[in-house]
């Protein structure tokens, strides 16, 4: 038995009546409605003709109307239907109600197809389950922000009540506004994470990005923030094994092959349940995962979670894109870690390679355009850093200077660029400020 769509006849003609007759009633549904929430062809027809003249800056009434229809030869007796779409209401005065009766049967219709569409991925069993699953989780995903969609304007009256607190607060907060890092010269830099905004952080392999990254998200969650981890490279084994020595520190290498004392044992369960009570940590190590899955989950990491911090690690892992070229599918890919960002409201820390040109070159050190895909990156970036370890290609640094790592800052919208330095301490997987008695030795030896 076919299931019959839900639409109102009368509400849609009267909606379409109020959009004929009222500029104000156009102005405000511009961003509310649009022609596919009409079930009837001639009146998803006429929408689109009152908004074509509306762009064009043409009159808007019957007569222009039925005269942009009859160009278009949308469909017959064209001023016969609208003379009754006209007369069907008194006044224009109640357009949002008529919008919102009219929205409603459109996401009804759209909940019905959904089913279906659902229901034939059920039935297909030469589909991959968890693909399946994934699918249907993000086409409801899908419907669910369409409720909550928020695109008008605001009055910057309104912003202003809802932002000066903020910046009265700026000063309790010791100009920290956003997540604070262990990093100082990173915290004055740019005051903390912050919302909405996308982080990349980039170097050649053995640099310590995803050390670093790791860092950032632990000493967040330690200090109560709820955080949420991509790990497309290492398992969740590797992953708790560098988290546990980091907060306790106890050897990596001591933890990885089973040489812990009795006395480092207790200091790791210390850290477990410690890591346990503070600010959530939510991992997932699935590889492959593309675009789609990845906001779909952290999606579900927000609403279950209220996750305050993403990391993905790393960026050309990540499956999917719109295109088969490498560089347009990174654009993509970046682009859509932004729009993660922003709808989340959250900061993202996504990882990236570096090119192995800069390999090539005497002076290794980065810029961003030796990122894969650079400018489709660097559009989508709010910061760019890019990391430097001089005693990676220079064994003889001595031992005291080959954890010392430049954080080159290539990219900040909101800010200046410039570079600071930490120091990397194997044994824990941990970057810690670097001394200025260090900085001062390092730039002696290199030359900088």
């Amino acid at each position: 038995m076919m299931l019959q769509m839900p639409y109102s006849k009368e509400m849609e003609k009267n909606l379409l009546a109020c959009l004929l007759q009222s500029e104000e009633a156009r102005l405000n549904l511009a961003a509310e409605i649009n022609k596919n929430d009409f079930y009837s062809g001639n009146n998803q027809k006429i929408y689109q003709a009152i908004y074509e003249l509306e762009d064009s800056k043409q009159e808007i009434d019957i007569a222009t109307v039925g005269q942009r229809l009859h160009e278009q030869k949308a469909f017959d007796n064209i001023a016969t239907y609208l003379t009754d779409v006209i007369c069907s209401i008194a006044t224009t005065a109640n357009y949002e109600t008529y919008a919102k009766i009219v929205k409603e049967k459109s996401l009804r219709r759209k909940m019905i197809k959904i089913a279906d569409k659902i229901t034939g991925l059920a039935s297909n069993e030469d589909l991959d389950i968890n693909q399946s699953v994934s699918r249907a989780e993000e086409m409801l995903l899908n419907l669910s922000d369409t409720k909550t969609n928020d695109r008008g304007y605001k009055h910057i009256k309104d912003l202003l009540m809802e932002h000066m607190p903020e910046i009265w607060n700026r000063e309790e907060q010791n100009e920290v506004i956003g997540i604070e890092t262990p990093f100082s010269k990173f915290n004055m830099l740019t005051a903390g994470l912050q919302g909405s905004k996308l982080y990349v952080l980039a170097g050649r392999p053995g640099m310590g990005k995803t050390t670093i990254a790791e860092n950032l998200v632990q000493y967040a969650a330690l200090n109560g923030h709820s955080t949420g981890i991509f790990s497309l490279e290492m398992d969740n084994t590797e992953n708790l094994d560098r988290m546990l020595a980091y907060d306790a520190e106890v050897d990596y290498q001591k933890i990885i092959k089973g040489t812990t004392s009795r006395a480092e044992k207790e200091m790791l369960d210390k850290s477990a349940a410690k890591m346990c009570e503070c600010g959530h940590i939510l991992i997932n190590d699935t590889a492959g995962l593309t675009i789609q899955e990845i906001r779909s989950e952290a999606r579900k990491m927000k609403k279950a979670y209220d996750v305050e911090l993403i990391m993905v690690d790393y960026l050309t892992l990540i499956q999917g894109g719109d295109t088969e070229r490498d560089d347009l599918r990174i654009s993509d890919i970046a682009r859509n870690m932004k729009n993660m960002a922003k709808e989340l409201d959250i900061p993202v820390i996504l990882l990236a390679q570096l090119n192995r040109g800069v390999e090539q070159r005497q002076d290794k050190r980065p810029t961003k355009a030796d990122l894969k895909g650079s400018s489709g990156i660097e559009d989508a970036a709010d910061l760019i850093a890019l990391l430097y370890r001089e005693g990676y290609y220079n064994l003889d640094i001595g031992n005291d200077l080959r954890g010392v790592t430049e954080v080159i800052v290539d990219k900040y919208r909101q800010g200046q660029t410039g570079v600071f330095f930490l120091d990397f301490d194997y044994r824990y997987y941990k970057f810690n400020d670097a001394s200025q008695k260090k900085i001062d030795k390092y730039r002696d030896q290199v030359g900088i």
